[in-house]
């Protein structure tokens, strides 16, 4: 009998999990489709002074380009953001935030140091340069579901504290 218990309990299991995987790859696929479409938007905007896609698929629009110092993967950071998930959800805030750049996303990693302070852009980041396959883990009001496609508006601010780096 237990055996029989056991047996059923595993295929709940599985199937549950099944279900789970189910639901990460609609999810994913919704923001690849994201990501795809939004690419042809992409420099319409009459305030786009420069615009393109990255090697790693991360895509960007400039409105303003700063003429401060170019951030360094160990420099602190002052930066005024706004997080959207792919259906328009904002998910977080924030003004004058001050952020170690190698504490960021990936996606901030890769297009920050080329953007001197004082400049004003967004990033459509693909799920894996962001917050990947596992989504966010934060506190309840940051909140990333697995294989978000993210929308990130920027100002950067300020850039300091540029500490040597192996880069």
């Amino acid at each position: 009998m237990k055996q029989y218990i056991l047996a059923a309990l595993l295929c709940c299991l599985m199937v549950a999990m099944a279900g789970c995987d189910s639901q990460f790859n609609h999810w994913r696929d919704l923001n690849e489709v994201w990501i795809e479409a939004h690419a042809a938007e992409l420099g319409k905007d009459t305030n786009v002074v420069d615009y393109g896609i990255t090697h790693t698929g991360l895509q960007y629009e400039v409105y303003h380009r700063g003429y401060g110092k170019l951030p360094k993967s160990t420099s602190q950071i002052k930066v005024n953001y706004k997080l959207w998930l792919y259906d328009g959800t904002l998910v977080q805030a924030s003004e004058d935030a001050v952020l170690t750049l190698s504490n960021c996303v990936p996606a901030w990693k890769e297009f920050l140091p080329q953007m001197p302070a004082g400049s004003h852009f967004k990033l459509y980041a693909p799920a894996d340069i962001c917050y990947g396959a596992d989504g966010s883990k934060s506190i309840e009001e940051f909140r990333v579901p697995p294989y978000s496609a993210l929308e990130f508006e920027i100002e950067l601010v300020d850039v300091w504290q540029q500490l040597p780096d192996n880069e």
